[in-house]
Order: structure tokens, then sequence, then C-alpha cells
């Protein structure tokens, strides 16, 4: 991968996870009071189940946990999901290379606009 894919890709991340707690922040951060533990022992349940039905990847309640995660300055416990992240990864590649020509062409070129217009933010 390119380091402008990379780049393009890290900044959509970037950019969903933002929305993600803009969004959270607005329906009233109901984890706000949530113990850590509490927090870490359901986004391992969400992240597990994940890795079973890759094709579950927008779960809410694991978005939500990620949110105030982020809001604390914490990250969520990813060294407790290291199996589940590996089945993940593997079945987004195997998602990405199952794409026909003109979806892959579709994907390639919205990341290299993206990559294009954070470049142009930049400058």
């Amino acid at each position: 991968m390119s380091d402008d894919v990379k780049t393009a890709v890290q900044s959509w991340i970037a950019e969903n996870q933002m929305q993600a707690v803009q969004d959270y922040v607005s329906r009233g951060r109901r984890l706000e009071h949530s113990p850590e533990e509490a927090l870490a022992a359901a986004w391992i349940v969400l992240m597990r189940a994940w890795a079973k039905a890759p094709g579950m990847g927008h779960e809410p309640r694991r978005i939500d946990i990620e949110a105030e995660y982020s809001l604390r300055g914490l990250k969520p416990p990813y060294e407790l999901v290291g199996a589940e992240m590996e089945a993940i990864t593997r079945a987004t590649a195997g998602a990405l290379e199952d794409l026909d020509k003109i979806n892959r062409d579709r994907l390639n070129s919205e990341i290299l606009d993206l990559r294009s217009s954070e470049k142009s933010r930049t400058n």
C-alpha cells in the first residue's frame, strides 16, 4: 500500500472516529459514569462477537464505548483481543480482495480523493 493510500485511510479512520465521538456526545454520553472495567468487559464481548461475524462491524454499542474511551483519553484494551483483531483484519482484507474491479476502482478513487482533499486542507 502506498504512503498516500495509508495516509488517506488513516485520515478516513480519524474522521470517522471524530464523527462517532461527536454523535455519542450529542446523544448524552450515557457511559460517562461507567467504570473502566465495565467498559472493557463490554467492549471485549463486542469485539469477540465482531470477530465471529465480521460483517457486523458497525455495532453502535462498541462504537459508543470507543467514543467514551476517546473522551477519557484512553484506548480500549486492544492487547486483550489480539486474536480477534487479526481475524477482523483477515476478514476485511478478504472482503477487499473479493471486490470486483469496478468496486475496487471506486474504492481506490475514493481513497485518493480523500487524500487529495486532506492535502488541500493542510496547504
